[in-house]
């Protein structure tokens, strides 16, 4: 079985969540990151929801990511149910930098 770094940084993040310790925006957007390399878009956009749902906000980088993988899968009308929009638009983020 072929393991990829996507697959590494996704049970790295879970081990530590498992372990007690919450993961930060950087530990979150490597592993977006890694998911938007690996052309993991579902797994980027629930990590996306993981952090939102620890009360993280993401960051430009973690916007990229997921808008990324989406896009080039084929999936960006997956974001829209998701209110990424309004998210970005509520950290004062920039579409175009997202977009880019």
């Amino acid at each position: 079985m072929i393991c990829s770094k996507a697959d590494e940084a996704l049970t790295l993040l879970s081990t530590l969540r498992k372990d007690g310790k919450k993961p930060d925006v950087i530990s979150f957007s490597i592993t977006l990151s890694a998911c938007s390399r690996s052309y993991k878009w579902k797994e980027a956009v629930s990590t996306l929801n993981l952090m939102r749902r620890d009360d993280l906000e993401p960051n430009c980088i973690s916007y990229d990511a997921v808008v990324n993988v989406c896009e080039r899968q084929g999936q960006i009308q997956s974001l829209f149910g998701e209110d990424l929009l309004s998210a970005v638009a509520s950290q004062g983020i920039q579409m175009c930098e997202v977009l880019r």
